[in-house]
């Protein structure tokens, strides 16, 4: 590409790099600006809120897809641009064509400098590569890794052939941490960029709590490869029958029915609170009063809960894989027990309880300072438009 061509394709010194994101629309943000649209259940998408509000040099547009509206929503929230738009369903089915075509539209509207696609087990990835843009794909979680863990079919089947095409086609290719960068290698031509996502702003603020009550903090999808029925089971070993476990996480009717029948057989139906989702608050109370984490998941990319856990210097007690692997060894803070093995998990977290790690203030207090130094939103933000850059410096000028 010429010099000339490729200046084109920067942004001109008096206006912020226009970026556009194509991911789910946070919770929070639903629930902040969006609440009279009844967009329905939707993952959290909470690593969103914790790149807001954006730099002065960045001029963010979220784009999300739902089925629940008729017509484009916009709304303005926390310095970035959110746009709510109308999809039909069989996204899978269609390779995420039929995304595209009302993508585009908003798309030429907003005219980014570059387009990130954030995930590639949905669409958000593939659409980012026929926007026309400059593009960017995100590895979320990669159902090729996952999926010993889940339950096959065969839309779940052409979900995880779009995510091959998608890695495959992509020319540049960003991970939020080296486990997920070593297991999207095998399928993609593109060196892959780590880029951790920030802490949310309600975790850089909050106060670590004074660790005095006996609870335990199960926090995630109550789900098979988050190892939900794992830390029931390992809980019941406890030898201290005076702990209690506070599991956070959506529960729908017919999980809790079968979590209680899970409970009584275990007989600890009394020392077991299922609360359900909470809201962020309610999850940084639980964080402050709460000495120990149990998230023994089988496989976990970049487990956003075990990283706002160290961020509050929670002990955390987990399956020694994939993520929390990663996490527990770069801060050494926290125990591991190998993966499936419950009596392992059980004697970790007996261990944890006996010893007290969390008494070691300085320990604490180291966690707590390296990560929220390392998960800074102004640091990340650097690293992204770093890439951002780098991305269209070696971009075609789009059509």
């Amino acid at each position: 590409m010429s010099a000339a061509a490729e200046q084109e394709l920067i942004p001109p010194a008096n206006r912020p790099l226009r970026v556009a994101w194509l991911c789910g629309i946070p919770k929070e943000i639903q629930q902040e600006v969006f609440g009279h649209l009844n967009l329905g259940p939707t993952p959290d998408w909470s690593w969103i809120v914790g790149h807001l509000p954006t730099p002065a040099n960045v001029e963010l547009h979220v784009i999300s897809p739902s089925r629940r509206v008729k017509r484009v929503e916009h709304a303005e929230c926390r310095g970035a641009h959110f746009h709510v738009i109308p999809v039909t369903p069989g996204g899978t089915h269609t390779f995420y064509w039929n995304w595209v075509l009302k993508y585009r539209p908003v798309l030429r509207a907003i005219q980014p400098d570059c387009v990130h696609g954030w995930g590639t087990e949905a669409g958000y990835g593939n659409v980012a590569l026929q926007s026309g843009y400059p593009a960017i794909v995100g590895i979320q979680g990669l159902l090729t890794a996952y999926w010993p863990f889940l339950s096959h079919s065969f839309t779940l089947g052409l979900a995880r052939l779009n995510e091959r095409r998608t890695l495959r086609a992509a020319p540049c290719v960003v991970a939020e941490g080296t486990y997920s960068q070593q297991a999207g290698a095998p399928y993609t031509d593109a060196a892959i960029r780590v880029v951790p996502h920030p802490l949310r702003p309600a975790f850089v603020a909050a106060q670590p709590g004074r660790r005095d009550s006996q609870t335990i903090v199960f926090l995630g999808s109550p789900e098979r490869r988050k190892g939900f029925t794992d830390a029931l089971q390992a809980f019941a070993r406890l030898n201290h029958r005076d702990w209690r476990l506070v599991c956070i996480g959506n529960l729908a009717p017919e999980k809790r029915a079968e979590t209680q029948v899970e409970l009584e057989r275990l007989g600890i139906a009394d020392r077991v609170e299922l609360a359900g989702a909470c809201s962020t608050a309610e999850v940084v109370g639980w964080l402050q009063r709460s000495p120990v984490l149990l998230l023994p998941s089988y496989m976990d990319t970049g487990p956003t809960a075990l990283k706002e856990a160290l961020a509050m210097g929670v002990w955390p007690v987990c399956y020694d894989n994939t993520g929390p692997q990663e996490l527990i060894s770069r801060y050494q803070f926290g125990s591991r027990a190998a993966t499936g093995n419950i009596a392992e998990l059980a004697a970790a977290l007996q261990r944890a309880i006996d010893e007290k790690p969390w008494h070691d203030t300085a320990r604490v207090q180291q966690c707590i300072a390296t990560i929220r130094h390392d998960l800074e939103r102004e640091r990340i933000w650097q690293q992204l438009v770093q890439l951002y850059e780098e991305r269209l410096r070696h971009a075609k000028h789009p059509d």
